[in-house]
């Protein structure tokens, strides 16, 4: 799927600390940043299990776009292998969202 992917994920801390509970300063303030990947959103071996929240994307349409790019998503033969192709990239989503993560699709 060659297109813009979004993820979106507050995992990267700043160097001060927040009080925790016992007032001890040892809880790392995260900062929420932003990062943006172009590419092939069914393949995203290069991010971290569980580090993101929220996947923006956009798959082309079956059989309505050719983009001229080996095997990319909308040009299957069948339907079926179409719906197929989406559940794979889905599944690299699942793995690399949070628990609590979200797609946008």
């Amino acid at each position: 799927m060659q297109e813009l992917l979004q993820c979106f994920n507050t995992t990267e801390s700043e160097s001060a600390h927040l009080p925790d509970s016992n007032g001890k300063g040892n809880v790392e303030e995260q900062k929420p940043f932003r990062k943006i990947y172009e590419g092939d959103a069914s393949r995203l071996s290069f991010i971290l299990e569980n580090s993101v929240d929220l996947v923006v994307t956009s798959p082309p349409y079956w059989r309505k776009r050719d983009y001229g790019v080996k095997g990319q998503i909308g040009q299957e033969k069948t339907s079926e292998e179409y719906v197929a192709a989406i559940i794979t990239a889905m599944a690299e989503w699942r793995r690399v969202l949070r628990p609590t993560g979200s797609v946008f699709m």
